[in-house]
This record gives C-alpha cells, sequence and structure tokens, in this order.
C-alpha cells in the first residue's frame, strides 16, 4: 500500500529502519517504536518506499486510517497473547509509575474487550520500567523466578543504555556489573525510603554532602535535557503536534513543569 502523504513516507522510513537493524528504537518515539513490533515488514515497505512526488505533506484522513489500522493490528497482537484458560493469576508486582492497581484495571479492560484472561506479559514490561527509572546509588530488592531474594544497587548505564547494577552483600556492592533481565525477575521493591537516614548518619561534612550531591543533581539534569533536546527535534523534523500525543502525555508535560517550578523554589533556598 502506497504513502499517502510526505509525513507518513517519512513515518514508515523510520519504521523500516527499525525492523532492519538500521536504526536504534530507542532513538525514536514510543509510537514508531510499537508500529516497528506490530506491523509486517512488507506493509512497512510499501509505505516507505512511497515516492515523495505529488504527495501532500499531511493527509489528515489518511493519517487518521493508518491509526485506526494500527489499533486492530495490536487488538489482534493482543487476542493472540491472552490465555484462553483463565486459569492464570498474576504476580502481585509494585508499579513503578501507574497508581496501585492502575495497571491491573487496564488488563481487565483490554480482556473485557475480547472475552479473555490476560497474562503476565504486562508485568515485565512494568519490572523494566521500574530498572528503567532507577538512579544511580538506588537500592532495589528483587525476587528472582526460582524465589530468591536478593538485594542489588544501581552504578551505572552500559553502551545500550540500559541500568546496570552490583549484587549487595554486607551493604556493599560487590561483584561484576551487569544488566539485569526483567524476564527473570517475578517482583521488584524500591529500597529508597532510608536513604535520608542513610545520608544523615554518613560519616561525612555536611558540607561535603552538598558538594556532591549538587555535582550528581547537576549530572541527572544534563541527561535530561539531552533527551528533551532529542524529542525537540523528533517532534519538529516529524510534524508531530501537541494534538495527536497521548492525553497522559500532556498530563505528564503539565506535571514535568510544575515540578520544576517547586525545584527552582528549593534550589534557591540551597543557593540563598
Amino acid at each position: 500500500m502506497p504513502a499517502t502523504s510526505k509525513s507518513q513516507q517519512k513515518l514508515m522510513g523510520i519504521v523500516h529502519a527499525i525492523q532492519k537493524g538500521e536504526a536504534d528504537p530507542k532513538d525514536f518515539s514510543k509510537g514508531a517504536q510499537q508500529m516497528a513490533k506490530d506491523m509486517k515488514p512488507g506493509d512497512v515497505k510499501d509505505f516507505a518506499s512511497t515516492s515523495h512526488k505529488g504527495l501532500p505533506d499531511k493527509k489528515e484522513e489518511q493519517i487518521q486510517k493508518l491509526k485506526e489500522r494500527i489499533r486492530s493490528m495490536i487488538r489482534e497482537k493482543m487476542m493472540k497473547e491472552m490465555n484462553v484458560t483463565g486459569n492464570v493469576a498474576g504476580y502481585q508486582t509494585p508499579y513503578a509509575f501507574d497508581k496501585p492497581g492502575s495497571e491491573k484495571k487496564k488488563a481487565k479492560q483490554q480482556a473485557d474487550l475480547t472475552g479473555y484472561t490476560p497474562v503476565n506479559e504486562v508485568t515485565e514490561r512494568e519490572i523494566q520500567k521500574q530498572l528503567l527509572s532507577t538512579k544511580p546509588g538506588d537500592k532495589i530488592e528483587v525476587i528472582l523466578d526460582d524465589g530468591d531474594k536478593r538485594i542489588f544497587q544501581r552504578v551505572g548505564t552500559d553502551s545500550r543504555r540500559q541500568p546496570t547494577f552490583k549484587y549487595i552483600q554486607n551493604n556493599k556492592p560487590v561483584g561484576r556489573d551487569s544488566a539485569l533481565s526483567a524476564s527473570h525477575i517475578k517482583s521488584v521493591k524500591m529500597m529508597n525510603e532510608n536513604r535520608w537516614l542513610e545520608l544523615k548518619n554518613e560519616e561525612t561534612p555536611a558540607k561535603a554532602k552538598i558538594d556532591r550531591g549538587i555535582s550528581n543533581i547537576n549530572k541527572q539534569l544534563a541527561e535530561m535535557e539531552k533527551f528533551l533536546n532529542w524529542y525537540g527535534r523528533l517532534k519538529q523534523e516529524n510534524g508531530v503536534t501537541n494534538e495527536t500525543f497521548w492525553k497522559r502525555t500532556n498530563r505528564n508535560i503539565y506535571s514535568i513543569k510544575e515540578r520544576l517550578m517547586k525545584l527552582e523554589q528549593k534550589i534557591r533556598k540551597i543557593s540563598e
């Protein structure tokens, strides 16, 4: 099927490159990553190989049809991934981003559409989100799929931008840095509630703690700024508008703005 607009052809070119392994999916939007997973390579190639000549920049009606087609393909994939036996119980996993129970509610809503029972694939996805949400120094309690319970500390990021951890023994990280596999983890529990006490009781002058902490925050903000620049470029180069964002994306943008304002007030108090 040929593309009906330049923006559609450009988007499909990105999806085609992801499927062929010529582009890193993490450099592009979640929408493009999902399309690369759900669409057939042959269909994507048909869209991507369309000539730009004579195509409009955008064609809203065709874009809407494409979105509907993608949604249909996702629904079909979801039906294949659901368990028809109705006997599989879900793991009780803490959620890093949503309110407790919200992910279970979403899975139930999806199941109601098809009459099936959702499997535990969402658990692995949420565990991966939790691992990615950690920061260097964070400790997590991990229960592996064999029931073994261990504590790890985030120590950095590998070449694939995956968080790396070290096993904790006697309150000290030991062993080699390694990325944890979400597929072998049953649950993850953040252990940051005691970090204030650890910081407070650490045998280091308060000034040194603040100096080191502000330096780490500055590095983290630089990383955030880099990603925001990338997302801004993606938005501009692909003609994306905020009207096409997910509702929660716009809510998250508003929340980030509010938090940045509060952070500005807190940093001003520290600097005075």
